[in-house]
Parts: C-alpha cells; sequence; structure tokens
C-alpha cells in the first residue's frame, strides 16, 4: 500500500495589494480610452485566483477574464466585476452556466446553438483565429457563423476578439502587424453586417 504524500511546496507568493493595484492604474493611465480586462487564468498565473480577484474589486474594470467555467464559479461570489469566459465550452454543458454574471467565448456555431437554446439572453464574444492556431474562428468560417448569430436574438454580440502570438517579440514586429491587419479587416466586415459590439480586444 502506498503511503500518503507529505509534500509542502517549499515556495511561497506574498501579493501585495497596493503594488497590483498600483501596476493595474498605471497601465490603465497609459491607455485611458480603453477598458483593461485583467486575465485571471490558470490560478492567476500561479498567484491565487481568489485572492487577486478579491484584490481586483477596488479597480475599475469591467470584467476580469478566466479560462473555464470552473475558474468562474470559484470567483463569482468574490468578484464584483463581470466575468468574461475565455476557454471552450462543451455545447452539453451550457444548460449549467450563469449567463448573468458571466459572458462568453463562443467558438462555433454549435455553441451557438447550444445557448441558443437556454432562451434567454446571452452575452458572447467571437474569437477569431488571426495566427495563433489554438482556438477560434478562420476568416473563412466568419460568414456562416455570423449568418447563424444574427438569427438567434437572444445571444448579443458583446466583443470580438485575438489572440496576438508573437506580441513580447522586441525585434520584429511583422507577425503581430499581419494579425492586426487580417483582426481589423474582419472587425470591419462583423460592424459592416450591423453587429454593433461593444468591446473589440
Amino acid at each position: 500500500r502506498l503511503s500518503s504524500n507529505d509534500y509542502k511546496t517549499l515556495n511561497i507568493i506574498e501579493l501585495s495589494q497596493s503594488k497590483l493595484l498600483h501596476n493595474f492604474n498605471f497601465i490603465q493611465k497609459q491607455h485611458s480610452g480603453f477598458t483593461l480586462i485583467p486575465v485571471l487564468k490558470a490560478n492567476a498565473y500561479g498567484h491565487g485566483l481568489e485572492k487577486v480577484a478579491e484584490i481586483l474589486n477596488a479597480a475599475k474594470c469591467d470584467f476580469v477574464a478566466v479560462d473555464g467555467y470552473f475558474e468562474a464559479a470559484k470567483i463569482k461570489y468574490i468578484t464584483i466585476h463581470r466575468i468574461l469566459v475565455l476557454g471552450y465550452i462543451k455545447p452539453e454543458n451550457v444548460r449549467l452556466l450563469d449567463t448573468k454574471k458571466c459572458s462568453y467565448v463562443v467558438q462555433d456555431i454549435e455553441g451557438l446553438k447550444a445557448f441558443s437554446g437556454l432562451k434567454k439572453p446571452v452575452n458572447i464574444h467571437i474569437e477569431l483565429n488571426t495566427g495563433m492556431n489554438r482556438l477560434g474562428l478562420q476568416s473563412k468560417e466568419m460568414g456562416a457563423y455570423l449568418e447563424v448569430l444574427k438569427s438567434y436574438p437572444s445571444l448579443c454580440l458583446e466583443g470580438i476578439m485575438t489572440h496576438l502570438a508573437d506580441a513580447d517579440n522586441e525585434s520584429d514586429d511583422s507577425y503581430t502587424d499581419n494579425q492586426v491587419k487580417l483582426f481589423d479587416d474582419c472587425v470591419r466586415q462583423i460592424l459592416g453586417l450591423g453587429f454593433r459590439p461593444r468591446y473589440i480586444h
């Protein structure tokens, strides 16, 4: 019989509420015309999901973002902010979700159909795959997706997003520039169809 694991971590992370909020406010001042969405996925990148969400209650932001619904469920009674769920949601699970506190990135037509089946308002975000190649719609898939979205009045297109794959490359912006151009082209097409998302991110 295996003995129990008495492993105790030697790592300790100390959070400074004042410094975290200072960093948030510093970035917000640099981009005063924009809304910041702190991303708290992966246990707030190892810093403690619940604790960071609690600290951010003192920040002025519209959302905090998490990867999946299990993370959203952990903080929905802690955070005063709305929650943006970035990751893929299985269609069979949408009936279990909180659609008042949370907005969802809906990756495909099957997801749209599942959320529309709830027969209640749901705020959704589209992710466009401009080169990260993990999740999101290819530009050739966008037309069919938007046609289905238009047919479901209970679904509100609240946001359009992409994920920049090489934005921290200090020596060459060309990949990021190409992603931004593709994203801007797709956003123009979406706006041209009459959608008016509040967030383009």
